[in-house]
């Protein structure tokens, strides 16, 4: 019974350490593509959770890496909202241009439809 329990407990750390490496290494490729559509100051918040998540990895406690990891997420949504809300107020302006319903048309206002056939290469039946 004993080490069903151990292994489950195991079982956890590894969970807990690997969603939060994931969560850093991830955190850390969406900062470095935002790039300059967040602030300095959203940035280095950001940042600082990451550095606070890879410091309770070196803790191996198991609380202190989940505890870190709920703060870079939180931090991590509230940029992730101000995007969204920054993307959809110019979505809103962008998506106006495109009322032609996804047709090919060109600037003479002229509409062409095409039918296509599908042809398959491998015909191995």
């Amino acid at each position: 019974m004993r080490q069903k329990t151990k292994d489950k407990k195991k079982k956890e750390e590894v969970e807990v350490k690997n969603n939060a490496e994931s969560l850093v290494y991830s955190s850390q490729k969406t900062l470095d593509e935002l790039g300059d559509k967040i602030s300095g100051e959203e940035k280095a918040k950001v940042e600082t959770e990451i550095e606070n998540v890879k410091k309770a990895l070196e803790t191996n406690n198991t609380e202190t890496i989940k505890d870190a990891t709920e703060k870079l997420t939180q931090a991590f949504y509230q940029i992730s909202e101000q995007l969204y809300k920054a993307n959809a107020q110019n979505g809103a302006t962008s998506s106006e241009t495109d009322t032609n319903g996804g047709e090919n048309t060109t600037n003479d206002g002229n509409v062409y439809d095409a039918d296509y056939k599908v042809e398959d290469d491998n015909n191995d039946k």
